[in-house]
């Protein structure tokens, strides 16, 4: 992650890890903001700029240090908070001066936000706000020049049943992610997509099928930081509710059993297949699957907290 260097003006740029769709009812939250900072050989030193409404909602800004890598590798990363220079006419400019000298790498930065007493309609289903134009800028005479430019944005969702999934099903769709990670989605997407089987030992075993298949998107986000991935998995839980139930399954239990004429049952005969695990082998396995799902959930809450 950090292979990025500061280079040339075309190299330099700012990217979001932010995830613009929320709860409702959620008012603050932060978004990390990474900067490439250009090579020092501009006559003037280049600014972290927010373009902001005059009701803004940026409340703090903070560098974090040991850049990108130490938010996803560190517990604790240390912090440090920045004071802007504003400015206000029909909007506010917050200019963040970025650290002297030049850069080993791209540097992080996080920002809070918090629009209660803005508006009374932020924090409602399909409500929108644009929180910030996020800039990476250069004074110059006559004008400033603006090297790279993202919009920090907000929408409000109602959570409900199969909306995760929905959502994942939304950034799968995004041609530059890397296909690793894309398979990686399809696959949680099409293993979600599956009944569950009516057997309780079966639904033991579907659900730590669905597990597997979650770490493996977990362990593809986190190796490209993608950070919208993550947060759309946090709420995500493999639960049995609200899905379609199937029967026969494919253990023994669930094996059809044919009513010949005579009125006898006779369950047909099959290859000889291993024994398969005890329901208590099932359950202890189910129970760390669930507890590897849980330490991963609590360990993305706040990569740089």
């Amino acid at each position: 992650m950090n292979s990025e260097r500061a280079g040339h003006v075309s190299d330099a740029g700012v990217r979001l890890r932010h995830v613009e769709e929320v709860p409702e009812g959620e008012l603050t939250g932060y978004a990390h903001i990474v900067v490439v900072p250009p090579a020092p050989e501009l006559a003037h030193a280049p600014l972290l700029r927010l373009v902001t409404p005059r009701s803004s909602a940026i409340v703090s800004m903070h560098r974090v240090l040991g850049g990108p890598g130490a938010a996803l590798t560190v517990a604790e990363p240390a912090r440090e908070e920045i004071t802007p220079r504003g400015r206000s006419a029909h909007q506010r400019i917050l200019d963040y001066a970025l650290p002297p000298g030049p850069a080993d790498g791209p540097l992080l930065y996080r920002v809070a936000w918090d629009v209660s007493g803005i508006d009374p309609r932020m924090g409602q289903a399909r409500a929108e706000v644009l929180l910030a134009r996020v800039q990476l800028a250069v004074p110059a005479d006559g004008g400033d020049r603006v090297l790279s430019q993202r919009m920090l944005r907000l929408e409000w969702y109602t959570p409900g049943p199969g909306q995760e999934i929905d959502r994942l099903s939304r950034l799968a769709a995004d041609d530059t992610l890397p296909a690793s990670l894309t398979d990686a989605l399809a696959n949680l997407i099409e293993a979600d997509a599956k009944s569950v089987p009516a057997c309780p030992y079966c639904s033991l075993r579907w659900e730590i099928d669905l597990l597997d298949v979650a770490d493996r998107l977990w362990e593809e986000a986190d190796r490209h930081g993608s950070t919208r991935i993550t947060a759309v998995l946090l709420p995500w839980t493999p639960t049995t509710e609200h899905r379609d139930e199937h029967w026969p399954c494919s253990c023994p239990r669930g094996r059809p059993q044919v009513r010949y004429p005579q009125g006898t049952q006779h369950v047909p005969q099959r290859r000889p297949t291993p024994p398969l695990p005890s329901q208590d082998e099932v359950r202890q396995r189910l129970a760390a699957a669930r507890a590897r799902h849980r330490s991963r959930r609590e360990a993305h809450v706040d990569p740089a907290r």
